[in-house]
């Protein structure tokens, strides 16, 4: 029987297989699984929607969605200059909602900020930070959406 810490540490990536043991199952209830098949079981407390964008002259932004299991699909549109809309499928509970946004353009100094928050709506806005007045074009945002349980 080999001795389990003999085996070297590694950092574990979705698709690597673990060994468990199916207690539902007599004679051999040896099996594996993903890590990332496991890790899809642990309960955060919420479900959230993160992704990047990009924004260039009167375009809608560009999205780059990184996670969403919100079971919702959203839709990011530019309303007017700087003012990025960002719509769900379907409403959601605001007191249950967090929503944080960071970027910018670093050579126009602009920043993102939350300008409106409503349960089918959350706008954007990309300010540029020596006057205060909104702008088109963004380098780089983030937005993370969580919806708690």
């Amino acid at each position: 029987m080999a001795i389990i810490n003999s085996y070297p540490t590694v950092t574990p990536e979705n698709g690597d297989l673990l060994l468990m043991v199916d207690t539902s199952v007599e004679g051999n209830p040896t099996k594996t699984a993903t890590v990332g098949s496991v890790s899809s079981l642990v309960n955060k407390g919420y479900k959230d929607y993160v992704f990047s964008f990009t924004q260039d002259s009167t375009n809608d932004p560009v999205v780059t969605e990184l996670n969403n299991d919100t079971g919702l699909t959203f839709t990011f549109t530019r309303s007017t200059v700087g003012d990025y809309h960002l719509v769900p499928s379907a409403s959601f509970d605001l007191s249950k909602t967090w929503a944080q946004v960071t970027g910018g353009s670093v050579g126009q100094n602009t920043y993102l900020n939350i300008k409106n928050y409503q349960t089918n709506l959350i706008a954007i806005l990309n300010i540029e930070s020596t006057t205060g007045n909104p702008r088109d074009g963004v380098n780089t945002g983030f937005v993370e959406l969580r919806i708690y349980s």
